[in-house]
């Protein structure tokens, strides 16, 4: 439980592939929190090589998202998408975008 003075910790969803896991995308953000004071849960949910569409289909980051327990969500999309089909990953991109939104735990900072 947070003390009297002491701010809640961020909670942070990561969703991307081998890049995002590999990386440890995640540990690095918390360790750039804590350099700011700021204390930061994250959950990963990666598999290797995945477009954002393979992780809409497979449902479980659609479940996460919708549980509404995050801060912030931070997509990582497959690393050659862009170059070779730009277009379905601004598909992509905009789907996540429109399912993570609504749920959120409070706005997005700007």
């Amino acid at each position: 439980m947070a003390g009297r003075n002491q701010r809640p910790p961020l909670k942070a969803l990561f969703i991307g592939n081998s890049f995002t896991a590999r990386n440890d995308l995640p540990g690095l953000v918390a360790q750039l929190a804590a350099a700011r004071g700021r204390r930061l849960e994250h959950r990963l949910i990666s598999a290797g090589g995945a477009s954002l569409r393979t992780h809409w289909n497979a449902g479980v980051a659609l479940e996460a998202i919708q549980g509404g327990q995050y801060d912030h969500v931070v997509l990582q999309e497959q690393s050659t998408l862009p170059i070779k089909n730009a277009r379905r990953m601004h598909e992509n991109v905009g789907s996540s975008t429109k399912r993570s939104r609504p749920r959120a735990r409070r706005p997005p900072s700007t």
